[in-house]
């Protein structure tokens, strides 16, 4: 048996919300929504209620699962409390004007002494919630903060990254409202010396990840990257130094992306430090903060464009690319490089980059990709180097691969290497592939090495300096086949004349990982038709004295030093989406949707691949796609401005917008996330000639500002007996502990959205239930309500 409840408008009929019950009598329903009912209706104004639209409550036959579980958690909570917080004298505990239940840990009776800090396990409270659609911070430190200029989101919270007097500020909030979780940093937020303030935050689900600018010195500025603790804001210590980060040169990070393991910083390096000048892109491990040698052969890419910003990255992990955006000599630009080497895909433009003149862009995200690619890493099926010096010898058991030359002329050496790729299906396209080996040891004269596809076979042995058996300088295979010219160095009949992929080594030390990105149509062949799979031959940079290399082979002890092939490949047809890009022609807000394979616009977008927005508007500063629609937001007229288009056409959606003349509102350098039901924006505001970081919530399909109120359950828990088994699963505002939501992962709200809160107080149940006119009945465990007044307010308890 099951009933649901009405609530109805008495003045108009319309109505308002149902709730359910599932396996209850007439008897009970009545009495648990009479529990929720009381608390609704008390907290408007009570008089106005029954002069005005008194509610009434009607029984329907259909059900609404929401409600029925809001009141079994009430009638839960009634039930299992073991009491009223209170003082040693008897007196009911009011803390942060809240009445308080308490629930003990042990099956011995236990009456707290005092409140909250000696509770036996924690306490339950009904509070009016109230949210209007937006928040800005307040000057009261730790979270006050001028500016939000980057913040990420998961299902439960949002994380800001902002300034205060310059210096970092970080922040963990509620989605459902925004307000602060008060058991991360202090009261909800870490504010730390600093300079050019926190510009980007993400999220893995267990650590953030922040990156800004840091003051070195009086006129010296670094970048700084730190990893903190999701639940509580403390630093990682195992991350660089204590969790911390910094430049070894003059640097401002502006954004950053991760991926399971390395993470992405992009911005700006000063010139002498004296003005911004080149872009930086810096790829470490998200584990300790080291960089990556094997992109760029430092980690660190610096000799880019010159005179401008990188203002933000994404990333496609699927095909391990990473897109930069920012401007370069006076022109938007967009570059897109590998993310395991950072290397430009040359496909991309030409060029692996595309400028347009004039403007910047701010912000980038992209489409989801319609097709899938799998990742397939082997190891080396055979591998030996050949050696002038010693041109019969074969190397095929030996644990290195020289390349390079050793001294002289005389001293050239070059490794074989083949991998199987048998076990990718013949009808696959090998859209990307990295040929990873790790250096042993070497000479320091750095040098180029290139890879070469070869024509003829060759058979590895096992020799070790072992002369005229198997593959070698000379032969091929053994004495009597040999290769059409020494070293494998025919581009007719032994390799191929064009280098299918090449690197730079500037490391000697032992570990340091070498990635080539190799020709994807070559691979390609070679899964199609594996008897053309000879492998390939790598040569160094043999006009320079003394720059070999000592590479480890598959037979190397260390099993993490051995030669790898990552092949990411796909079938059918490739789906690659677009980039979607924000910021300024140089005069007004602009979206871009560029093509991820060749950089190309759509010209089915905008115009000519570009949506502008009104000339009133001057740049965008976020940009979010999803389920078809493109969410931009920037500034205009000095007020924030948000538009949604059609992601296909670039058209403006009418019943959306633009919004524009936010009070108040300044720039929202933050930008814009996106989710199935919301907005999210950070930015600026200025209110009283005062700078705030600003936050709204905005319904995705209409634009309105989230605004609602009514009930909130919260649960709180503490304390001597922490640790223990507790009724209460969540956490207070209290300097030992957090607050979580006592439904996780979301609040349970009870109320009407058209309702005002306010509250009243009368002096006893009696009168509540008088003036209500309603009873409760039963012959143990009876419920009402009882209210007291704190802090001239009046708060709400059940009371079993």
């Amino acid at each position: 048996m099951y009933y649901t409840f009405l609530l109805h408008s008495k003045k108009d009929g319309t109505l308002k919300r149902s709730l359910s019950l599932t396996g209850f009598t007439l008897i009970e329903a009545i009495i648990y929504v009479g529990i929720v009912s009381f608390i609704l209706i008390a907290l408007v104004n009570i008089a106005d209620i029954v002069q005005r639209s008194r509610a009434r409550f009607i029984i329907s036959n259909t059900t609404n699962v929401t409600a029925s579980r809001v009141l079994n958690m009430v009638d839960a909570l009634v039930r299992n409390a073991d009491g009223f917080v209170q003082t040693s004298g008897g007196t009911r505990c009011v803390f942060n004007d809240k009445l308080w239940l308490y629930f003990a840990t042990s099956s011995v009776p236990y009456l707290p002494s005092g409140c909250m800090g000696q509770y036996a396990s924690g306490a339950i409270s009904v509070e009016p919630y109230l949210f209007e659609g937006a928040t800005s911070t307040s000057p009261d430190s730790p979270r006050y903060a001028a500016e939000g200029y980057g913040f990420t989101k998961d299902s439960k919270y949002l994380y800001t990254a902002g300034s205060l007097n310059n210096g970092w500020h970080v922040s963990k909030r509620y989605l459902d409202d925004v307000l602060y979780d008060t058991g991360f940093g202090t009261n909800g937020a870490i504010s730390t010396s600093g300079n050019f303030g926190a510009r980007d935050i993400v999220q893995d689900g267990q650590y953030l990840y922040i990156v800004g600018g840091h003051e070195a010195d009086s006129t010296t500025n670094q970048a700084k990257i730190e990893k903190r603790r999701i639940t509580d804001g403390s630093l990682v210590t195992s991350f660089g130094t204590e969790g911390v980060v910094t430049s070894t040169n003059a640097k401002i990070f502006k954004r950053l992306v991760i991926d399971s393991t390395y993470l992405y910083a992009v911005g700006y390096a000063y010139n002498s430090g004296t003005s911004q000048n080149d872009w930086v892109i810096e790829k470490r491990a998200v584990s300790d903060g080291t960089l990556d040698t094997g992109f760029d052969t430092d980690g660190i890419i610096n000799n880019g464009f010159t005179n401008g910003t990188a203002n933000d990255v994404t990333i496609d992990t699927t095909h391990d690319w990473i897109f930069i955006v920012g401007d370069a000599g006076g022109s938007r630009t967009i570059e897109k490089r590998l993310a395991s080497t950072g290397a430009y895909v040359m496909d991309f433009n030409s060029t692996g980059y595309r400028q347009t003149a004039g403007g910047t862009y701010n912000s980038a995200t992209m489409d989801a990709n319609t097709s899938t690619t799998t990742s397939a890493t082997l190891s080396a099926s055979a591998d030996s180097h050949m050696k002038l010096f010693v041109p019969t010898n074969n190397y095929g058991g030996a644990t290195t691969l020289t390349v390079g030359r050793a001294i002289d002329a005389t001293r050239l050496n070059r490794p074989l290497i083949t991998f199987d790729l048998s076990g990718i299906p013949a009808n696959a396209t090998v859209e990307s592939a990295d040929l990873t080996l790790t250096v042993t040891s070497g000479q320091a004269t750095s040098e180029v090495v290139n890879v070469y596809k070869l024509l003829s076979s060759w058979s590895e042995g096992t020799g070790n300096a072992t002369p005229n058996v198997d593959s070698s300088w000379t032969y091929r295979v053994a004495t009597g086949s040999s290769w059409v010219a020494g070293g494998a160095d025919n581009t007719t009949s032994d390799r191929s004349a064009s280098s299918m992929g090449s690197t730079t080594i500037t490391s000697t030390a032992a570990g340091t990982k070498v990635v080539i990105a190799l020709d994807a149509a070559t691979l390609t062949g070679w899964v199609a038709n594996s008897s053309t799979n000879y492998g390939m031959v790598l040569i160094g940079d043999e006009g320079v004295n003394s720059n070999s290399k000592n590479l480890a082979t598959r037979e190397h002890a260390t099993a993490s030093y051995r030669p790898t092939l990552t092949v990411r490949y796909y079938f059918g047809a490739p789906s690659y989406p677009s980039v979607y890009a924000t910021g300024t022609d140089g005069s007004d807000l602009i979206v871009e949707k560029i093509s991820k394979a060749d950089g190309s616009l759509n010209s089915n977008f905008g115009s000519s691949g570009k949506a502008t927005a009104a000339s009133a508007t001057t740049a965008g500063y976020g940009v979010a796609v999803d389920g078809g629609y493109v969410f931009a937001v920037g500034h205009s007229s000095n007020d924030w401005y948000i538009e949604k288009r059609d992601s296909t056409t670039g058209a403006l959606v009418a019943a959306f917008g633009p919004i524009t003349d936010i009070s108040n509102t300044d720039i929202p350098y933050g930008g814009v996330l996106v989710d199935e039901d919301y907005l999210y924006i950070v930015g600026s505001a200025v209110i009283a000639a005062t700078r705030y970081q600003y936050i709204e919530k905005r319904i995705r399909g209409s634009g309105l500002l989230d605004e609602r109120h009514g009930l909130r359950l919260v649960c709180y828990q503490d304390y001597p007996n922490r640790g223990q088994a507790s009724s209460c699963t969540a956490d207070p505002p209290h300097a030992d502990v957090s607050r979580q939501d006592l439904t996780d992962p979301e609040r349970i709200f009870v109320g009407l959205s058209d309702f005002a809160v306010t509250t009243t107080t009368l002096g006893s149940r009696d009168a509540i239930e008088a003036q209500l006119s309603l009873k409760f009945i039963g012959t143990t465990g009876l419920f009402g309500i009882a209210t007291t007044t704190a802090s001239t307010t009046a708060r709400f308890r059940i009371d079993p």
